[in-house]
């Protein structure tokens, strides 16, 4: 049970939002690798806890300036 915009909620899943934004830049066309990078973080977004949640997302952050590029 839950309150969200001030009404009692009974759904076993609820939706939880959390103050982040997620946003992958580059100045080459790769549109399809970004995607799918992006739907990677999703998964493990979805399967961390609350607690883990910011962790999460400093992680794969970090995770992710590490991979070389290709030149384009």
């Amino acid at each position: 049970e839950g309150v969200q915009n001030g009404h009692r909620q009974n759904s076993a899943k609820s939706r939880l939002y959390v103050p982040f934004a997620v946003c992958i830049i580059s100045k080459f066309p790769y549109y399809n690798a970004l995607r799918d990078c992006l739907s990677c973080l999703l998964v493990q977004l979805r399967t961390a806890r609350q607690n883990d949640f910011d962790e999460a997302i400093k992680e794969f952050s970090a995770k992710l300036s590490l991979v070389p590029l290709p030149p384009p």
